[in-house]
C-alpha cells in the first residue's frame, strides 16, 4: 500500500511540476522577446532572442536524453535543471549578443563575433566550468538522489556550454 501511495505522490508531484516548467519557459520566451526588441522593427532582434531560447531548449532535452542514455536516473528533482539550464543559458546568450552588439558595426561579421568571444567568452567560460566543475563534485555524494541530480546537472550544463 504505501509503494502505491508513494508512486502517486511523485506522479502528482512531476505532473504539478510540468505546469511550472511550463509557465516559466513562456515567461522567459516573453523576456527573451521583450529583451530583445528594438523601436526599429528592422533592428529588432525578436526572432534571434526566440531561436536562442530554442537552441538552449534543445541543449536541455539533448542533455537530459544523453543522461538518460548514461543510465543516470531521472528523478522528480531533476526537473530543477531545467530552471538553472534556462537562467544559465539565457544569461549566457544575453551577455554575448551584448557584447556582439558593443562591437564596431563598421567591423565584418566575422570579426564582430571574434570582439565579442573575445571580451565576453572567457565570463561565459568560466561560470559554466566552474558550474560544471561543482556538478560533478556533488555527484560524488552518498545520497543516490544528489548523486543522480549532479551527473544531470553537470551534463546537462556541458552540452548547454558547447
Amino acid at each position: 500500500f504505501a509503494s502505491v501511495t508513494n508512486e502517486r505522490e511523485v506522479s502528482a508531484a512531476a505532473s504539478a511540476g510540468t505546469e511550472l516548467v511550463l509557465i516559466s519557459i513562456g515567461l522567459v520566451f516573453a523576456f527573451l522577446a521583450f529583451s530583445f526588441s528594438k523601436p526599429d522593427l528592422i533592428r529588432s532582434q525578436i526572432l534571434l532572442g526566440l531561436l536562442g531560447m530554442i537552441v538552449i531548449l534543445l541543449a536541455i532535452a539533448t542533455g537530459i536524453g544523453l543522461g538518460l542514455w548514461c543510465d543516470v536516473k531521472f528523478t522528480p528533482i531533476t526537473q530543477v535543471i531545467v530552471f538553472l539550464v534556462l537562467g544559465m543559458g539565457v544569461a549566457n546568450y544575453i551577455i554575448l549578443a551584448e557584447s556582439y552588439e558593443e562591437a564596431d558595426p563598421e567591423l565584418s561579421v566575422t570579426e564582430r563575433n571574434a570582439n565579442a568571444l573575445s571580451h565576453a567568452g572567457a565570463f561565459v567560460f568560466l561560470t559554466n566550468g566552474t558550474t560544471i566543475i561543482a556538478f560533478v563534485v556533488g555527484s560524488n555524494s552518498n545520497f543516490p538522489a544528489v548523486e543522480a541530480f549532479g551527473l544531470d546537472a553537470a551534463i546537462v550544463c556541458f552540452i548547454n556550454f558547447v
